[in-house]
This record gives C-alpha cells, sequence and structure tokens, in this order.
C-alpha cells in the first residue's frame, strides 16, 4: 500500500487522519521538526498496530522538507497538518510591523509547495477519477 506523509506533526487533527489511514494499511511518514515528539507520536501509532516512521524537518526549509519527503518514498497522500504564519498572532496585537508577516506568510505558503515542485524520481503520476 501506499504511504501518508504528515508535515507539521501534531498529537490532533493531523494524528488522529494518521491513525485513520495507518488503520487501512497505508504506511505513514511523521515529519515536524521536534524530534521528542515524533517518538512519542511515532509509538502511539506504533501501539495501535500502525506502520509509522518519523522523518526531523523544518516545514520552513525546503531543503530540509523535501529530504524528509523523498525518504519517506513513494508519497501518495500528503497533509499540511497547519500552515505556519509565524508573527500573524502578534502583527494583529501591534508588536510586529505588517510587511514583515506579509514576508512570513510568503514563506509559509512556498514550503507547502515544496513537495509539489521538488522533483522527486521516485513519485508518480496517476490519474484519479
Amino acid at each position: 500500500m501506499s504511504t501518508f506523509a504528515l508535515v507539521g506533526a501534531g498529537p490532533g487533527l493531523g494524528l488522529a487522519t494518521a491513525r485513520r489511514f495507518g488503520a487501512t494499511g497505508h504506511t505513514v511518514a511523521l515529519i515536524a521538526r521536534d524530534a521528542e515528539r515524533l517518538e512519542v507520536l511515532t509509538a502511539s501509532l506504533s501501539r495501535d498496530g500502525v506502520q509509522a516512521r518519523a522523518f526531523q524537518a523544518d516545514v520552513l526549509d525546503r531543503g530540509s522538507l523535501t529530504t524528509a519527503l523523498q525518504a519517506a518514498g513513494p508519497v501518495e497522500i500528503l497533509q499540511f497538518a497547519q500552515l505556519i504564519v509565524p508573527g500573524a498572532i502578534r502583527a494583529r496585537r501591534g508588536e510586529e510591523q505588517p510587511g514583515r508577516t506579509a514576508e512570513r506568510c510568503s514563506t509559509s505558503i512556498r514550503s507547502v509547495t515544496a513537495p509539489v515542485t521538488s522533483p522527486n524520481p521516485r513519485q508518480t503520476h496517476r490519474e484519479i477519477p
């Protein structure tokens, strides 16, 4: 069966989705910055009989994210658990300049496009009916 990759893995909705795909036979690839959190989440899935692997990467670092996704193998299902917009909350409270927030939003959006714009020789294309 194929791989389900969860980018920005955390204990909430993303993990529940990973558990659901894993229960149907998909291999789960958890990708996040925090190695300790990844270890806890992977162990939780393993206890439920889900084949899960952890990959440490920063969603805002295109290179590390691309490397993690390639190491995960051919990913058929990709979920970003959250779109990170660092500083957006602070900007609403007047603690950050609005121009800086726009720059941070742009960085976040580019990180989401990294997996689909970076060549992955193991990735395949198929039509979805």
